[in-house]
C-alpha cells in the first residue's frame, strides 16, 4: 500500500491520520467522490469514526483518476456529478481492468427504485440514500469492505497454489505456475548468452465434443495419452507443462524458429495419430491446434512470448484447426480448410459449390440426403452446411430441426438453398433453424461472401464454448470438494426448469434457469473447507463469508457474456420475499422471478440431501418445510405448488434446447 501515501492528483483530497494510523498499512482506503462539501465532510468523518482512511475527489473525472492511482477498497459516489453523471462513472470504474474489482457505494439522494436498479445494472454494488443511519452506513460499508478482503484473499491464495504446484494430477506435466517461474528464468539465461528460446503452444480440437459425447473420463484419457506422446517427443532440456483444461505448452531452449516449427509439425501429426481406447470399446481420434512463438523475434519478454503464442494457437482454430501457425502469420480471408458439408443430389448447382468452395481452400465434406448429413454431422463436426431444402428421404427443414436439437450440432450453422419465389420455404426453414438463405441460381459473389460470414460466427461460438467448458469444469470442482456435494447444482437446475415449465416459461428462461442452475454455487470456490464443510454452528464472521458466495458468482460469471440472462439469478439466489435474504435485502418485486424459482429448487434439494450438520429429510418433511415458508412470506406460494406438481408429472421430453434437458418425475 506504499503508493497511497503518494500525494494525490490535483483537484483530489486526502484525509489525514492519526499517528497510529499512519503506522498501519492495513487499514482500508475509502475513495469518496462528491462535489457538495457538506456531503463530503459527513462521509469523511463517518469514516474516520471507523478508523478508516479516506481520499476524496470532487468531480468524475478527478475520482477514477484517483480510483485508479490509489486502488481503494471501496468507492462511494454520488450520482449528480458536475462533469459526469455517477452513472457513467460507475461504468467507467467498472469497466477499466485497473480497478474493474474495486466495489462501489452509491451514496444518493435520488430515492427512486428506478435510479437504485439502474445503478446496480451498470456494476454498483449497493446503494444508500442520503440521510442514512449510521449503523445501517456500517453495516453496508463493512460488508462491501469483507467483499473486497476475501476477493483479495482469494487472489492470494490463487497466486500462493500456482507458486506451490509443481506437477499436474492428471497428466503427471509440470503445471503453469510452474512454468510461469521456469519461463522467466530460462528466458534471463537465453538473453545473458544471446541465444533463441521457442515456445510451441497446443490445444486439444472440440475438446467439449469429446466430453460431451463420450464422457470425462474418456476426456482425461485423451489429456493423458497427449502428455505421454510429448513426452516422448521432447528432449530432456525442454519443459512440457499442462497450461490448463486441454492446452499444453511445450518451452524449447536454444532452438530456432524453423526448428520449433518442425517439433511442432511433429507432434501435431503424432497427435492426429493417436488411438485412445475408449471405455467401453473402440478408439476414439483427436487432433490439436498448435502455434509457435519465439525470443528474441516475436517478443522481448516472457509475458509477450505467451501472448504472441496462444494468439497464434488460437489463430491455427480459426484458420481450420489441426495445424501449425507460426507467430506473425497472415490469417487467410476465407478461414482456409474450414470444413463445409454439402447436401443434396448431385446436380450443376452442387457442382458450382463444390469448384467455388474447394478454389477458396475450405475443406469438403458431401452427402446425398438428410439422414446421411447427420451421420456426417456427428462423426466430423463440420464448420458449415450448406443444404437444399428439397432432399430425399429426410427433408431439409426436418434435417435441420433435428440438427439444432442436438447438442452436439446444434450451434454448426445452416445455409439454405431455395427458389426465389420460395417464401413458404424461407418460413419453414426459420422455423426450422435454417440461419441464412441463398437463392437460385447461386451467385459465386454472395455465396462467397456468406459462407465467410457463417464460418466465422462458427469459430467465435468455438471460443465461448471454451470459456463455458472452463466455468462448468470449475462447478464440477467445487462438488468434487465433499461427496455429500455430489450433482447437487445439477439436480438443483432440473428442479428449476421443471418449476419453469410448470409455470408456462419460455425457452429463454428455462435456459437461463439450466445455466444458473449449473453454478449456482461456484462462489463458493473462495470459501475454506473448515468453513463450508464445518460440522458444528457457524461464527457470525464465518457466516458473513459464507453469505458472499453469490456475489464471488456473479463477479466470476460477469465477463462471460453467455451467461447473461443467468447472472441475476445466480447473484439473487439467496434473497427472500420478506427482504430477510441476502445479497442486498431486495423484497417482493425487487426479487426476479427465475431467482425465486431457483430458491426454491436450492432449498428443496439442500433439505432432501444428507449435510455435514444434519440428516436429509423425506420429501414430504421438505415440502411442508417449504409451505411453512411460504406462510412466513419467504416464498412465493404459486412456485412451491409448482414444484409439487412437478415432483407429481411423470418425466416428459424437455421442449427447450439445452445442453443435458432434463425433467423431474416422481421419482425425484
Amino acid at each position: 500500500r506504499g503508493q497511497r501515501d503518494e500525494p494525490a492528483q490535483a483537484g483530489a483530497q486526502s484525509q489525514p491520520r492519526d499517528s497510529a494510523a499512519a503506522c498501519d498499512h492495513s487499514l482500508p482506503l475509502i475513495a469518496i467522490i462528491e462535489d457538495a462539501p457538506h456531503d463530503r465532510r459527513l462521509l469523511e468523518a463517518h469514516l474516520s469514526d471507523l478508523q478508516f482512511e479516506t481520499c476524496s475527489a470532487v468531480n468524475a473525472n478527478q475520482g477514477l483518476a484517483l480510483v485508479r492511482q490509489r486502488q481503494p477498497d471501496l468507492v462511494l459516489l454520488d450520482l449528480l456529478l458536475p462533469d459526469l453523471s455517477g452513472y457513467e462513472l460507475i461504468s467507467a470504474i467498472k469497466n477499466d481492468p485497473a480497478c474493474g474489482h474495486v466495489p462501489i457505494l452509491v451514496v444518493s439522494g435520488m430515492a427512486e427504485l428506478n435510479d437504485r436498479v439502474k445503478a446496480l445494472e451498470l456494476g454498483a454494488d449497493d446503494f444508500i440514500i442520503k440521510g442514512f443511519d449510521r449503523l445501517e452506513f456500517e453495516a453496508r460499508t463493512g460488508r462491501l469492505l469483507r467483499l473486497k478482503r476475501s476477493l483479495d484473499q482469494l487472489n492470494n491464495r490463487c497466486d500462493e497454489a500456482l507458486r506451490q504446484a509443481v506437477t499436474d494430477s492428471l497428466t503427471g506435466l509440470y503445471t503453469h505456475g510452474y512454468m510461469r517461474d521456469t519461463l522467466q528464468k530460462q528466458l534471463r539465461l537465453a538473453e545473458r548468452h544471446g541465444y533463441t528460446y521457442s515456445a510451441i503452444f497446443g490445444d486439444v480440437d472440440h475438446f467439449k465434443q469429446v466430453n460431451d459425447t463420450h464422457g470425462h473420463a474418456a476426456g482425461d484419457k485423451v489429456l493423458q495419452a497427449i502428455a505421454e506422446t510429448l513426452r516422448r517427443l521432447m528432449r530432456a532440456s525442454d519443459t512440457v507443462v499442462r497450461y490448463g483444461g486441454e492446452e499444453f505448452v511445450v518451452l524449447l531452449p536454444q532452438t530456432e524458429t524453423e526448428d520449433a516449427l518442425r517439433v511442432a509439425e511433429r507432434i501435431r501429426a503424432s497427435v492426429a495419430e493417436l488411438q485412445v481406447p475408449l471405455p467401453d470399446g473402440g478408439n476414439l481420434q483427436v487432433t490439436m491446434s498448435l502455434g509457435v512463438a519465439s525470443y528474441p523475434n516475436d517478443a522481448a519478454d516472457g509475458q509477450t512470448l505467451v501472448q504472441r503464442g496462444d494468439a497464434a494457437m488460437y489463430q491455427a482454430k480459426q484458420t481450420g484447426r489441426n495445424r501449425v501457425v507460426g507467430c506473425g502469420a497472415k490469417p487467410h480471408a476465407a478461414f482456409s480448410d474450414a470444413c463445409v458439408l454439402l447436401v443434396g443430389e448431385q446436380d450443376k448447382n452442387l457442382q458450382m459449390l463444390q469448384g467455388c468452395l474447394a478454389a477458396e481452400g475450405y475443406r469438403l465434406l458431401h452427402a446425398r440426403d438428410g439422414g446421411e448429413a447427420l451421420e456426417l454431422c456427428h462423426k466430423d463436426q463440420p464448420d458449415l452446411i450448406v443444404m437444399d431444402a428439397m432432399l430425399p428421404r429426410l427433408t431439409g427443414f426436418d434435417f435441420c430441426r433435428r440438427l439444432k436439437h442436438d447438442s452436439r450440432t446444434q450451434w454448426i450453422p445452416v445455409l439454405m438453398m431455395t427458389t426465389p419465389a420460395s417464401r413458404d420455404d424461407k418460413l419453414r426453414a426459420i422455423e426450422a433453424g435454417a440461419d441464412e438463405f441463398i437463392s437460385k441460381p447461386i451467385d459465386r459473389i454472395e455465396l462467397v461472401t456468406r459462407v465467410r460470414a457463417l464460418v466465422r460466427s462458427k469459430r467465435d461460438m468455438d471460443v465461448l464454448e471454451d470459456a463455458e467448458t472452463v466455468v462448468f469444469a470449475l462447478a464440477r470442482a467445487i462438488e468434487g470438494r465433499d461427496p455429500l456435494l455430489a450433482n447437487h447444482m445439477e439436480r438443483v437446475a432440473d428442479y428449476a426448469v421443471s418449476i419453469g415449465r410448470v409455470l408456462g416459461l419460455g425457452d429463454r428462461d428455462l435456459k437461463a434457469l439450466r445455466r444458473a442452475g449449473r453454478v449456482h454455487d461456484i462462489g463458493k470456490i473462495v470459501i475454506p473447507d473448515a468453513i463450508l464443510f464445518k460440522s458444528g454452528p457457524l461464527t457470525d464472521e464465518e457466516r458473513a463469508l459464507v453469505r458472499e458466495h453469490s456475489e464471488h458468482g456473479y463477479r466470476l460469471l460477469v465477463p462471460l457474456r453467455t451467461f447473461g440472462d443467468a447472472l441475476p439469478v445466480v447473484r439473487f439466489h439467496h434473497e427472500r420475499l420478506d427482504g430477510s435474504g441476502y445479497p442486498l435485502g431486495l423484497r417482493g418485486d425487487e426479487v426476479p422471478l427465475l431467482a425465486q424459482i431457483l430458491a426454491v429448487a436450492d432449498v428443496y434439494d439442500a433439505l432432501t440431501a444428507q449435510r455435514h450438520y444434519r440428516a436429509a429429510l423425506s420429501p414430504q418433511e421438505t415440502l411442508a418445510v417449504l409451505r411453512e415458508e411460504v406462510e412466513r412470506g419467504l416464498h412465493d406460494r404459486a412456485i412451491v405448488d409448482a414444484l409439487v406438481t412437478a415432483l407429481e408429472k411423470p418425466p416428459t421430453p424437455g421442449c427447450e434446447n439445452l445442453d443435458e434437458s432434463h425433467t423431474v418425475g416422481a421419482s425425484a
